[in-house]
């Protein structure tokens, strides 16, 4: 197999894997993380995918969106209304979250609904953790993740709010190395 034949094996493959991302958290690191993510997956995704945005601040989610959809163009933006909407369509979810409270808190209901269990599947796939966090904190949440079916990548960053912005930020990711590879183009 020559490597013309890889490169677009591994695009059908990661065009696939990205059909349906969110970004939960579009504070300080987020929004330009996210901003950076759709010009990745407009360029990669041949248009194919929906970028989900979702932020405690529903108005911050919506300028981020017109603003993304400006600049990305093909590239289907949507607000999620919650983390309902980003539990019931997002294969791939990354989290820029403020504190390991609020990473548990966002886990849960992604993974179980907030319900304990018992609702519908989801068809979350991975979830990347872009915060900064604990070890203990990591090793749990790959737990639970584990316990659902759903991969955890570890992936805190380092930058700042001006990396994140010129997409320049550090990212130490630490999880399944097939996962990393299928990422590695839009993510790492």
């Amino acid at each position: 197999r020559n490597l013309a034949q890889a490169d677009q094996e591994h695009h059908r493959t990661l065009t696939m894997a990205v059909r349906r991302i969110a970004f939960v958290g579009l504070g300080n690191m987020g929004a330009g993380m996210a901003r950076n993510l759709a010009h990745g997956l407009a360029a990669r995704t041949d248009g194919a995918s929906q970028l989900w945005l979702c932020d405690t601040d529903a108005a911050r989610a919506g300028e981020l969106k017109s603003e993304i959809s400006a600049a990305a163009a093909g590239l289907d933006v949507r607000v999620a209304s919650g983390l309902g909407e980003v539990r019931a369509n997002a294969e791939t979810v990354l989290l820029s979250l403020p504190s390991e409270a609020a990473g548990e808190a966002v886990l849960l209901e992604l993974l179980e609904g907030g319900g304990g269990g018992g609702e519908a599947s989801s068809p979350i796939a991975r979830v990347v953790d872009m915060g900064t966090v604990s070890p203990a904190y990591s090793s749990a949440s790959s737990a639970k993740c584990h316990t659902a079916g759903v991969a955890y990548l570890d992936a805190p960053v380092s930058g700042g709010p001006e990396g994140a912005d010129a997409g320049t930020l550090s990212v130490m990711v630490g999880g399944d190395e097939a996962e990393v590879e299928l990422l590695r183009p839009l993510v790492f």
